[in-house]
């Protein structure tokens, strides 16, 4: 048997045998307690007018003797070309290959020469680092679907978000990856905010509605962005997930499911923003941070993560709140006032002062709700507490905190001389 045409894809390996004139691919590998396992994809080689078969896929043990075997019998059983032995021997070749490949992992690089910026790259200033995932988690009805559309929308056009959500130099393309409604619900939206923005036409925005685990669809999806980025010449830099809880394919409090999820998401390439629900009992907080459902390491592996919660007004004053990053910290709230016009049939984003709304401060962090509380001038202790929610030591100890920034005024050191703060002057 001569040497196969090896190729690898994002997740795994492509061989092409010209002597039998057969493609076969193995992808979508995972370690369980048997060993690898990974989808078999097979398909001819032969010129369309004499291949009107669809590819043979299975999914099979890797290291299995009788995996291997019972698959080549089927195999062999629709092939006139090839025989149970070649295809043994096919499947022996590439199996082992495979796993030789897929335990191998990644060579070793020095840092000292790679490339690299100096600054870090954003594709949206504040909100999405260039290449990496964010998730933005919320309630249901907290709007993060119309947020992601519009950061997309920005993306494709090149204009800015209010609250200096700006995009980069560079348009791109986008793609939506569905798993929650439709194709005309998600196009409707967009017109909406497309005459928001007073776009003569909508840009282009490519839409795949989706069911089942995305690890299982990540080559397959590769394909159609490389695609269309051929036929288009324009590369698609964002993708919005909506929503990772279905696209886990399992549960989300199971760390087996959560991880390949998240390794799937960065196999893009790309910088994907992935959109998250939140439990009934945080999504009833009065306060603090909340947490996305499911297990941590959706928090883990993700580069940056931000809360979004909404007033619930007819058009809904919205705060972003960042609560992860390994990239930029950027402690103040985001706020969005999301506007609805029915007549008109059109939508759009406007700047809103989120201390303007104490409902919505009381899910900031305790520097921005102080430095907020002050901006007016000095307040003691108690005044602090009172309208913060917080008590007195609380705030005696954030304040302390934040001495580079917060400074005591006068008192303390006595019974009833209260202590008052203001914030720094700065030249």
């Amino acid at each position: 048997m001569n040497e196969p045409v090896t190729k690898p894809t994002a997740n795994g390996l492509l061989f092409q045998w010209e002597e039998f004139r057969v493609e076969l691919a193995i992808e979508r590998i995972r370690t369980t307690q048997f060993g690898p396992r990974g989808q078999l994809k097979v398909r001819s080689l032969s010129p369309a007018k004499d291949n009107h078969k669809p590819p043979f896929i299975s999914f099979m043990s890797l290291g299995s003797p009788d995996d291997r075997r019972t698959t080549a019998r089927r195999l062999a059983g629709i092939t006139k070309d090839i025989n149970l032995n070649q295809w043994l021997e096919v499947l022996d070749r590439a199996c082992s290959e495979t796993i030789a490949t897929f335990q191998k992992g990644n060579p070793l690089v020095d840092l000292s020469q790679v490339d690299y910026r100096l600054d870090i790259p954003y594709l949206m200033e504040k909100l999405l680092p260039e290449g990496e995932v964010t998730i933005l988690f919320g309630d249901g009805d907290s709007c993060k679907s119309w947020v992601g559309l519009a950061v997309e929308l920005a993306l494709l056009t090149g204009l800015p978000l209010p609250s200096r959500l700006i995009p980069a130099v560079r348009p791109g393309g986008a793609l939506l990856l569905d798993y929650e409604t439709g194709a005309e619900t998600h196009a409707r939206r967009l017109s909406y905010l497309a005459r928001g923005l007073n776009l003569a036409l909508t840009p282009t925005l490519y839409y795949r509605e989706c069911e089942g685990a995305l690890i299982n669809q990540v080559d397959d999806i590769l394909d159609l962005i490389q695609e269309k980025e051929k036929q288009d010449n324009v590369p698609i830099k964002i993708i919005v997930v909506d929503s990772i809880g279905p696209a886990a394919g399992g549960s989300l409090k199971n760390d087996d499911v959560a991880i390949p999820l998240m390794s799937g998401l960065r196999a893009f390439g790309r910088t994907v923003l992935g959109i998250a629900h939140v439990t009934n009992e945080v999504a009833k907080k009065e306060d603090g941070a909340g947490e996305i459902f499911g297990s941590a390491f959706f928090r883990y592996q993700a580069r940056n993560t931000w809360e979004i919660r909404s007033d619930r007004d007819d058009n809904p004053r919205l705060a972003l709140y960042q609560r992860k990053t390994n990239c930029r910290r950027y402690r103040e709230p985001v706020g969005l006032r999301l506007y609805f016009d029915d007549a008109k049939h059109e939508a759009h984003f406007d700047e809103f002062n989120v201390p303007d709304s104490p409902k919505l401060m009381k899910y900031a962090k305790p520097i921005s709700r102080l430095h907020a509380a002050l901006a007016d001038g000095a307040k003691t202790t108690s005044e602090l507490a009172a309208m913060l929610g917080m008590s007195g030591q609380q705030v005696v100890v954030e304040c302390g905190r934040l001495t580079d920034e917060i400074v005591r005024l006068e008192g303390g050191k006595g019974r009833g001389n209260e202590i008052s703060w203001g914030l720094k002057a700065f030249d």
